[in-house]
């Protein structure tokens, strides 16, 4: 389950990021006229994409649980960051607005669902004898 959710979320990624730079998809500067986007945030959501993409089809099922804790954390700290600077840009860098703010809590929220999901492996080779 975890690689159908890394894979998926990729493609999403991958797609939104893409979709930034189409100019009648962005008009005046918001993905379906609701999500602010600039060149930074369109590279951020394609490098994500592709990573994600990479993971689910080259790594291991603990290594894409990984992968997904990882751009977990990322999209939910992104969230808390756009939540607290209220609209300015992140280190000067990135501008979301609420809408985009909601959109990395949903991404965060979706990744850590992944990385939880399915098989977990147990720590303990062998298990204590049962009497």
């Amino acid at each position: 389950m975890s690689k159908i959710i890394c894979f998926w979320s990729g493609i999403v990624l991958l797609v939104l990021g893409l979709l930034g730079f189409v100019p009648t998809v962005v008009p005046n500067g918001y993905l379906f006229g609701a999500f602010y986007v600039d060149p930074a945030h369109n590279t951020v959501y394609m490098l994500s994409g592709l990573l994600l993409l990479l993971a689910a089809g080259a790594l291991s099922e603990p290594g894409v649980k990984t992968c997904l804790y990882v751009f977990a954390v990322i999209y939910l700290a992104a969230a808390v960051l756009g939540f607290a600077y209220g609209g300015r840009q992140i280190f000067q860098t990135i501008t979301c607005n609420l809408a985009d703010n909601w959109l990395h809590l949903v991404i965060g929220l979706v990744l850590l669902v992944g990385g939880l999901s399915g098989r977990h492996e147990h720590i303990m080779t062998n298990p204590p004898a049962t009497r």
